[in-house]
């Protein structure tokens, strides 16, 4: 898809010529200026003609993966551009009356046969019309009437073919990245090109994920010399490579690497697939609930006296049982909260569900086995005066047992009332009765302002009320803003930057005038070839007023509301009047002999006759309709019958065996939809519409339903949901934290509900 702006946005006058073959002039807008014609074709002939060649020494172009839709009767490719009008000619745009004439008139009527001035088709080479709203951008619009000659952008569609098959797959993607590799260095000095391809996105995400690769490690890095840094409790430069616990933060932050690829292990083998954001999310949130628990436990070492008589072992046992519980309470609660999650009919939520849920739940087993086992080793060494990470090297003990006697010395004179060493009171200490690991513990910054400032402030009798009031009246107020938060994730937001895709984005907002296809589809259970079934869904005269065409025509009418900005044409109508009997050259025409179809572009047509002399549609039996619609879904459009269907509706109709219809479909064209909430309303307002469609056709006794998809659709189906999702996630999760906690906390269903209310 390319959206091509011209530099010069001037307008400028051009001579066209009259069907009378007289010359006038007309003010065309930037779009039709000569140069930038010439530039933006050439563009296009090159990406519809440079080759690739794979390892394999196969050649790869368009012709070879695009969309063909009278294939094999016409080969060329479903390329939607302005330069249609005149089949890519380039030398026609040489002369500016030649292309402007044409242009007025295709504009005018995009089904043209033969323009009056140059006696030229408008039709497409692939053989289909081109929609003036389909290539033009940002024209004005006069009283509901658009004025395409004022454009200010030129758009250009090329229609790929998304096979199942994985060798065309394959060849689709590498033409893709060839051609955005080719169009990220293309510069012209007529205009700039705003561009994207259906991998585009894909790409982009995964540029960026690649980057965040260096994010994952720097904040890792970070996280360590954190914890090195803070879990240390340093007394003097002198004792640095004693207290700090640079070996401690490596086994923090490794133990949490290896519990999420544990858990990818583990649903791996469970072959449960792995997502982009498992590897991007949850690395983060289970180092920010891994490194909460190992502050918890080591600082509650730091904290502790140890007991006389009492070993290393025995006194890490006695914090840990303390400690535990706490720990315990939190990562199950977490864990189980995050495999309800995994409840949810959102895939991918429910694949992060999983792997975080598990993830925090190896972590916690980790840290209780293999990291109590590491700080109960460091405790030692820090008791032996052993550097951090260099354990074979210690200082002399004489020298730190000396500086802890008179630490311990210093304190307890102090606790004394004793100013002066001079005291006629011997003080006598007792060797077995120094702490040798905490005689230097000091309390941190934090800690003093928590324990001293934060803690007598908040008990306050005064204040411990007010903080309740303003819990709950933030609490109301959130939840009576809740009907204004704005569900959906804005597609600009998910690209890096420096991304080509932002550009694009922005000037398919300012230039585009439709949004994507949208097709409504009738699923099977209705007998077409029946005329009172066949008046439910067709738009023509003698239709049903509630048919599925012209309500949906009808809302067509209402693109603000309805998200539906334009409805084709049916197939059932153009079929009806290729199968009538009309003019001297009737579309629908067997050989006498062979009774095989007899195309209006057949040579030898002598020895053909008409199909039906029916002229009106109730006169067409059930017999023709059946025995002729294949033909029609194979006829291509001509100047003599512009109704062949294989252009426009060879893929609308699904036939069974090549006899009945089992379903078929109606196209148009969304509104322009630009945020994540236009999207999200454009597929509600589809549902809605087919909806009430069904329902009119059930009241009229066909028990037919219709449904619209466009390919948009699976990626926001989530959101219409959501909100109920998003409840019943909160509950579920809620109820399992309160039921935890109750068990935990031995049975105190007060305190359960506390927690319970404030996390949620």
């Amino acid at each position: 898809h390319l959206i091509l702006v011209p530099n010069n946005q001037n307008n400028i006058d051009l001579k066209y010529k009259t069907p009378f073959d007289a010359e006038e002039k007309h003010t065309f807008g930037p779009v039709f200026e000569k140069n930038f014609l010439l530039d933006a074709l050439r563009l296009q002939l090159f990406i519809e003609n440079f080759n690739i060649t794979k390892i394999t020494g196969e050649i790869i172009n368009l012709n070879n993966i695009c969309f063909k839709p009278l294939e094999p009767d016409n080969n060329y490719c479903t390329i939607i551009s302005l330069f249609q009008y005149h089949q890519n000619n380039i030398t026609f745009i040489l002369n500016e009356s030649f292309y402007s004439s044409q242009y007025l008139e295709c504009m005018q009527s995009p089904l043209t046969q033969q323009t009056k001035t140059f006696q030229r088709t408008c039709m497409a080479k692939y053989g289909g019309p081109i929609d003036p709203y389909m290539i033009l951008g940002s024209f004005p619009i006069n009283d509901s009437v658009p004025d395409y000659t004022k454009a200010q952008a030129l758009i250009i569609t090329i229609t790929i073919n998304n096979k199942r098959d994985s060798t065309q797959l394959e060849n689709a993607l590498l033409w893709e990245k060839y051609f955005l590799q080719y169009m990220k260095t293309y510069k012209s000095k007529w205009f700039n090109v705003k561009y994207r391809a259906e991998r585009s996105i894909e790409d982009e995400i995964e540029r960026e994920s690649k980057s965040d690769i260096k994010t994952v490690v720097i904040s890792y890095m970070i996280m360590f010399f954190y914890i090195a840094i803070a879990l240390g409790r340093i007394r003097n430069l002198k004792n640095i490579l004693i207290d700090m616990k640079v070996s401690l933060g490596i086994a923090g932050v490794i133990l949490v690497a290896l519990s999420v690829w544990a858990s990818i292990g583990i649903f791996s083998y469970m072959r449960i697939p792995t997502t982009l954001i498992i590897f991007e999310v949850i690395p983060f949130l289970v180092l920010a609930v891994g490194v909460d628990n190992i502050f918890i436990l080591t600082q509650s070492i730091q904290r502790d006296r140890r007991l006389i008589n009492e070993d290393v072992e025995s006194q890490i046992g006695r914090i840990v049982g303390r400690v535990g519980p706490a720990m315990l309470l939190t990562s199950v609660s977490e864990s189980i909260a995050f495999f309800l999650g995994a409840l949810t009919p959102m895939p991918a939520v429910r694949l992060f569900s999983l792997y975080a849920g598990m993830s925090v739940l190896i972590d916690f087993l980790l840290q209780i086995t293999i990291f109590i086992s590491l700080i109960t080793l460091d405790q030692k060494r820090t008791i032996q005066n052993r550097f951090d990470i260099f354990y074979c090297i210690k200082i002399s003990n004489k020298n730190n047992h000396e500086h802890n006697r008179w630490k311990w010395f210093k304190k307890n004179s102090k606790n004394n009332n004793i100013n002066s060493l001079e005291t006629t009171t011997p003080i006598t200490i007792e060797e077995n009765k120094i702490d040798d690991d905490n005689t230097h513990e000091i309390d941190g910054f934090l800690y003093r302002i928590f324990k001293y400032n934060y803690a007598p402030f908040i008990m306050n009798d005064y204040i411990r009320p007010l903080v309740i009031f303003i819990f709950f009246t933030w609490l109301a107020t959130s939840i009576a803003l809740i009907p204004y938060v704005k569900i959906g994730l804005e597609q600009n937001i998910t690209m890096a930057k420096d991304s080509y895709m932002i550009e694009y984005f922005s000037a398919l907002k300012q230039y585009l005038a439709v949004g994507p296809p949208v097709y409504f589809i009738i699923k099977p259970g209705i007998n077409y070839a029946n005329i009172t079934a066949s008046n439910m869904i067709c738009s023509s005269a003698g239709c049903s007023s509630q048919s599925i065409a012209n309500q949906l025509g009808i809302a067509s009418l209402y693109p603000a509301e309805t998200r539906i900005s334009q409805i084709g044409t049916t197939w059932l109508d153009d079929y009806y009047d290729w199968l009538r009997h009309r003019g001297s050259t009737p579309c629908c025409r067997l050989y006498e002999n062979t009774r095989e179809f007899c195309s209006t572009n057949s040579v030898s047509h002598k020895n053909c006759h008409v199909c039906t002399r029916s002229t009106t549609r109730e006169n067409i039996t059930q017999e023709e309709f059946q025995e002729y619609l294949p033909f029609f879904l194979k006829d291509n459009p001509n100047i003599k019958c512009a109704k062949g269907g294989h252009a426009a509706h060879g893929s609308s109709v699904n036939l069974y065996r090549n006899q009945s219809i089992e379903t078929s479909l109606i196209m148009g064209y969304h509104s322009l939809l630009i945020s994540s909430n236009d999207f999200i309303d454009a597929m509600q307002q589809a549902y809605s519409l087919t909806s009430n469609i069904t329902n009119i056709l059930k009241n009229s006794g066909y028990d037919i339903e219709v449904f619209p998809y466009s390919i948009f659709y699976v990626f926001y189906e989530q959101y219409l949901t959501i909100w109920h999702d998003a409840f019943m996630n909160l509950a579920i999760s809620a109820t399992a934290i309160f039921i935890v906690t109750f068990i935990l906390l031995g049975l105190d269903i007060i305190s359960a509900f506390i927690i319970t209310l404030t996390i949620a």
